[in-house]
């Protein structure tokens, strides 16, 4: 059983990312920097990364890792060349799971995620989701697993965007 317990609060929220469609409001990103292992998880980006980008020139390339999921189909070119070298951001696909006999059975879960990148022990400390295309047709019925995410994984902060 997971209960959801508040975090923090939000004494400073601000627009990161620019003034563009891009931006995304989130909450006092400086407290970040009182992490000493700070992860950031973007999904949804679809090759636009103004939110990332503006997190790392805020808080240095070397203070927080970011970890960028691109849907299955995503063009390998979301993935820039020198990213995570400069600027600690890494780029995954979230996979399609395959059964015994090799067809598809479904994306792969939140957990598998984290296991795929080996981040099964660590604090996940802002989840961004870009909700492009149809997917806030799905919001009111995702509302239980986005309680879920933050609660079971510890995930303080979530940042859902939908267009």
């Amino acid at each position: 059983h997971c209960a959801l317990l508040p975090e923090y609060t939000c004494p400073y929220i601000g627009r990161v990312g620019g003034p563009g469609n891009e931006a995304r409001w989130t909450c006092d990103p400086h407290r970040l920097m009182e992490r000493s292992d700070c992860l950031i998880y973007s999904v949804g980006s679809d090759g636009t990364y103004a939110w990332e980008d503006d997190l790392v020139e805020l808080l240095g390339s070397t203070h927080c890792e970011i970890h960028v999921f691109h849907a299955p189909g995503s063009s390998e070119h979301y993935a820039r060349a020198g990213d995570p070298e400069t600027k600690n951001i890494h780029y995954h696909r979230w996979e399609q799971q395959t059964s015994a006999s090799g067809g598809t059975v479904g994306l792969m879960s939140f957990r598998d995620a984290l296991n795929k990148v080996g981040h099964q022990n660590r604090i996940i400390d802002v989840l961004s989701i870009d909700c492009d295309d149809k997917c806030e047709w799905y919001v009111p019925r995702s509302t239980y697993l986005y309680l879920h995410l933050i609660a079971c994984y510890n995930i303080p902060m979530l940042i859902l965007c939908i267009h």
